[in-house]
């Protein structure tokens, strides 16, 4: 599969989707999109996976007591592996309607190149609004806190590095920018998120149930004073962080209303897949690989 990497050689990713926002505000449904999509696990988070054989909330693959807040696997007993922990442990971050189990191939790759158990970590959370695999933003802030401070706290590092898929990346990035844990972070992997919307959220902001994930990443919540672009001022990537962005040229979450370079991030290394959307996570095993391994 080709990749490319289009760092630097693009026009400003923010002034460019301000004015496509809009654009979609007004003619997204003539672009592709014939009438609003519910935000469901058949939407945002792109095909169906591999979802854990346990419940979402379940904790026994992990080796603290999570308190029924979230699930999730990780450390050496569950992965198999010799005790210990060389690089920064890996936080692996689902998109709507998914779980840990997502990454479990990534983890295999990982071990293969020499990482350990207790250098890879994945999370489930737990929604707690009606539909349990449907998280809200703050719900992953809140759980993904938890989670990543139970992994410093258990392998003793001062830093991890995190990746995320579709839904799960702008939770992380809120995670980092709300909580301002930029500096637990050495290396950000964003998958096909959100920054400037979508086009399945193709109604409006409010769209749907209270907490739903269109009413955070809606191409119409891309404006001064909503968290989605708040939380992006003044600085899309702030030093001291490594950061990354792969889009996909077949993704049907963003194209069908031009929104191509929603997931990038201005001043990242931004880099193309010729996939789909759930293929980005597929497809990035090796990539994944080489931005946390070198950044060591």
């Amino acid at each position: 599969m080709a990749t490319n990497s289009e760092r630097g050689g693009r026009m400003n990713r923010r002034s460019l989707l301000q004015k496509m926002a809009g654009a979609s505000a007004a003619g997204l449904l003539a672009a592709g999109a014939s009438e609003p999509v519910a935000a469901g696990k058949g939407s945002l988070g792109g095909s169906d996976g591999n979802p854990c054989d346990w419940d979402r909330a379940d904790d026994s693959h992990l080796p603290w007591d999570t308190g029924g807040q979230y699930g999730g696997w990780g450390g050496h007993e569950y992965h198999g592996t010799p005790e210990g922990q060389v690089y920064n442990p890996i936080i692996f971050v689902h998109g709507n309607g998914r779980d840990a189990c997502d990454w479990q191939g990534h983890a295999d790759y990982m071990i293969d190149q020499g990482y350990y158990g207790d250098e890879l970590w994945a999370i489930t959370f737990v929604g707690t609004t009606d539909d349990a695999d449907t998280p809200t933003h703050e719900d992953m802030r809140n759980q993904l806190d938890d989670f990543v401070q139970n992994v410093m706290d258990y392998t003793g590092a001062d830093q991890v590095d995190i990746v995320e898929h579709s839904l799960g990346v702008t939770g992380a990035y809120w995670w980092m920018d709300s909580y301002d844990r930029y500096d637990w972070v050495n290396t950000y992997i964003g998958l096909a998120g959100a920054f400037n919307g979508n086009c399945w959220c193709s109604c409006c902001c409010d769209q749907g149930d209270e907490g739903e994930p269109c009413q955070f990443i809606a191409a119409q919540c891309y404006y001064d004073g909503h968290p989605l672009y708040d939380m992006q001022q003044p600085d899309e990537t702030p030093p001291g962080t490594n950061w990354y962005t792969v889009r996909g040229y077949y993704d049907g979450i963003y194209n069908p209303c031009g929104l191509y370079y929603s997931p990038y991030l201005d001043g990242a290394d931004n880099n193309l897949y010729y996939t789909d959307h759930d293929g980005v996570r597929v497809y990035s095993k090796s990539d994944v690989f080489s931005w946390t391994y070198y950044n060591n």
